[in-house]
């Protein structure tokens, strides 16, 4: 990461810069209602149980800023899949009203074919 940041990055940045384009950071995270955080309790010597909930619930986010803080959002009903992170970056994009360079981690979701295709083929 060190490297790609002394060695990588700035020439992104100037590039950006001088076309007048915009770098984002982006990231995801989910949030499940069975998730156990933290400790548990029991008395010495007994296993800590933890009751689970049986209506789970999962919440998605993805999210995407600027160095100047300039951030956009979008929360999903359920797990992030590659159909939803696309709509999510059309948004962006056509929110931005300019060229992005976007910058992500290698998550699985991030990989997927269609997102290659709309790399590719951006609208």
């Amino acid at each position: 990461m060190r490297r790609w940041r002394r060695r990588e990055y700035p020439a992104i940045a100037a590039r950006a810069k001088a076309a007048n384009e915009v770098i984002f950071w982006g990231d995801e995270s989910d949030l499940r209602s069975d998730d156990v955080r933290g400790r548990s309790y029991a008395p010495r010597g007994e296993t800590p149980v933890v009751r689970a909930n049986h209506r789970r619930a999962n919440v998605g986010l993805v999210s995407a800023a600027t160095n100047r803080v300039e951030v956009r959002w979008m929360v999903l009903d359920g797990a992030i899949k590659a159909s939803t992170l696309i709509r999510f970056l059309e948004r962006l994009v056509r929110g931005a009203g300019r060229k992005v360079f976007l910058i992500i981690d290698r998550l699985q979701v991030h990989q997927a074919r269609a997102h290659a295709a709309m790399a590719s083929n951006p609208s």
